[in-house]
């Protein structure tokens, strides 16, 4: 009698568990510009890494730290012996930074003149000299000398981003004039200007008291007697 022999193979699958964890060295939550350093922990049996954001490899990120600046889920594959295993995720958030301007203006000494901040919610003047506030996205400001302000704007998320205005103050210049006399009425009248100080380039518009505006040196008036 023949005698049929089964025979049973078993396989045994070996799993080992990886224990390292990703610790981020700081707050993975901050504001565009920042970052964080992340970092695998101990073990001398890891012979590779590979860091990956959202599940791509990140290329030439293979050592233990990696520095996260964008957004993004972070992960990283390591290998011991023949095994591999990917550690994480750590969710890195960045939120936008505002951009923040303000004008530049020119003014007359003795003047006042406004400043208008524009990109953020919330804004902090700096220095206080000739302000008329330290907050607010509209400040005005009389100072008598060229001076400039920074102005340091916020936005929700509490990211900050730093303008400059420059308040260019012009000094006055002093004029003076004189022109021919003993001038009958019907003749023409020349005036000669001067000035000195302010800012040289000089322009004049002359108001000759009767109604008449010009930048005409010149003048015919009508009810000169004659000397």
């Amino acid at each position: 009698m023949r005698k049929l022999i089964c025979t049973l193979t078993a396989f045994f699958i070996l799993s080992v568990a990886f224990t390292q964890t990703i610790t981020p060295l700081g707050n993975i939550t901050f504001c565009e510009g920042g970052g964080v350093m992340l970092t695998v922990s101990s073990d001398t049996s890891i012979t590779a890494y590979q860091w990956m954001k959202d599940g791509t490899a990140i290329p030439n990120e293979i050592s233990v730290n990696y520095t996260a600046t964008a957004l993004g889920n972070y992960t990283v594959r390591v290998k011991r012996d023949t095994l591999f295993d990917t550690i994480g995720p750590v969710k890195v958030t960045v939120y936008p930074k505002p951009t923040v301007n303000v004008n530049s203006p020119s003014v007359c000494v003795g003047e006042t003149t406004t400043l208008i901040a524009t990109g953020a919610n919330t804004y902090a003047w700096s220095p206080s000299t000739a302000l008329s506030s330290t907050t607010g996205a509209t400040v005005t400001t009389n100072t008598n000398v060229t001076t400039t302000y920074r102005v340091i704007g916020m936005n929700s998320s509490g990211c900050l981003d730093t303008a400059f205005a420059t308040v260019t103050v012009n000094q006055k210049p002093i004029t003076d004039f004189t022109f021919t006399d003993n001038a009958c009425s019907g003749a023409n009248v020349a005036f000669t200007p001067t000035a000195s100080g302010g800012t040289p380039g000089y322009t004049y518009s002359w108001d000759f008291g009767d109604g008449v505006i010009s930048t005409n040196p010149s003048h015919i008036f009508t009810s000169l007697g004659c000397s």
